[in-house]
């Protein structure tokens, strides 16, 4: 089965298949790295709501933090 180009020609874009790919291979790798570092801080939230009476907002914090941290550091690089 071909499929429906609607007129636009194959090379409309500027960039090879392989920069395409590269690209969403970077993008994928910064998702999954900030949801890793999430579930780095929920841990971490964890551990430290022993030491806490209001449990709740304190493993929370520690996954936004976790997540926020890595996105502004891979962001500003």
């Amino acid at each position: 089965m071909s499929n429906l180009r609607l007129g636009v020609s194959k090379d409309i874009l500027p960039y090879t298949t392989e920069q395409i790919l590269e690209a969403d291979r970077k993008l994928n790798k910064f998702v999954i790295n900030t949801a890793q570092s999430g579930l780095k801080g929920l841990a971490v939230g964890l551990v430290a709501s022993l030491f806490f009476a209001r449990k709740k907002p304190i493993i929370f914090y520690s996954a936004g933090f976790g997540a926020g941290l890595h996105f502004f550091s891979t962001i500003c690089k």
